[in-house]
């Protein structure tokens, strides 16, 4: 599989370190979970991951194994985000919202880092592909979702499958506009196959409306006024439009968009030398204090904070990687 500059870490230590060294990993690059092996069978796993813009792809290669996210962990940090998890091989339990779902080879399930859950994998291997992406790339109708199987053979699903086979196969190969461009590809049929799940597809005047916000996110001088003008269309309607969609009214729309594109930036490496707060000006925050106290209230931290954490994440990854020639296969 070419993956390119995809981080790996794979986890054939001691048996004691085996759990707490895979928990360390998976609570650094996603988010903070707890894991436990239920089986006697000796725990070894592959995790690789790819970040395409505001989508990461991940693989997991384990044996059986026991993951939980509690309140207290959504506490420490939630990055609000969804993963669309598709299996491939084993069978997954998960339960959260107070739905559970048994999943097999070939079939889609939804899971948010802002609620409680536990998944819980089958003895023996369990492969799984999963899409993170923000919460706020999506309407809060989809919550409804999580928990819930998805065909991943019918139309939409069965294309998305299709399609991250081949993202998998060949991103590593790709320039950086194309990988943005391929996130916008998977959150464009993620989007479609959601809406078709909870059955209610969104206006084509919102789907314009939010790619204007998109590409004016940058204005400070946005706002509903703004917007609704450029639409030709009164406040009242455009308020309506976003309260009938998701229940998330329009200010607090581009807030989070915004929001997302600094956090977007504070964890790249090409904007590593640029200053916090000219990351903030850049997505329309012009106040220092007022951006730190949104970003700690939707991130679980202040951004120098979630900068430092990110970079120190991705270290301990690569550091990993350049570690697995020393770990001993065992198959052999």
């Amino acid at each position: 599989m070419a993956w390119g500059d995809s981080a790996l870490f794979e986890i054939d230590t001691l048996r004691l370190e085996r759990l707490a060294c895979w928990q360390e990993m998976l609570s650094e690059t996603e988010f903070p979970v707890e894991l436990r092996n239920d089986s006697d069978e000796d725990f070894h796993a592959t995790y690789r991951h790819m970040e395409l813009g505001a989508v990461r792809i991940s693989e997991l290669i384990s044996s059986g194994i026991r993951v939980t996210r509690t309140e207290r962990l959504i506490r420490q940090w939630n990055p609000e985000v969804y993963q669309l998890c598709l299996v491939r091989a084993g069978s997954v339990w998960h339960t959260q919202c107070g739905r559970h779902v048994e999943v097999g080879p070939g079939r889609l399930f939804l899971r948010t880092s802002s609620h409680p859950f536990e998944s819980r994998a089958a003895p023996g291997l369990a492969i799984s592909v999963r899409v993170q992406f923000p919460r706020s790339a999506l309407p809060s109708a989809v919550d409804s979702l999580v928990g819930v199987p998805i065909s991943a053979g019918e139309a939409t699903g069965a294309l998305l499958s299709r399609y991250l086979n081949v993202v998998m196969r060949h991103a590593g190969e790709c320039t950086a506009p194309e990988r943005a461009t391929i996130s916008r590809v998977l959150l464009d049929l993620i989007a479609a196959l959601c809406t078709r799940e909870v059955g209610a597809p969104e206006s084509p005047l919102v789907t314009k409306i939010h790619g204007f916000i998109e590409q004016h996110l940058d204005d400070p001088r946005l706002t509903p006024q703004s917007i609704a003008d450029a639409h030709q269309i009164s406040l009242r309607h455009l308020h309506k439009l976003f309260q009938d969609q998701g229940g998330h009214t329009v200010t607090a729309w581009i807030r989070r968009r915004r929001l997302e594109r600094c956090r977007q930036d504070l964890a790249d490496p090409a904007l590593s030398g640029r200053p916090i707060h000219a990351i903030a000006s850049r997505w329309g925050f012009t106040e220092r204090a007022h951006f730190s106290k949104l970003f700690r209230a939707t991130y679980g931290m202040p951004p120098g904070q979630y900068r430092h954490d990110v970079w120190d994440a991705r270290t301990d990854t690569q550091s990993a990687q350049r570690n697995t020639d020393r770990i001993p296969d065992p198959a052999r």
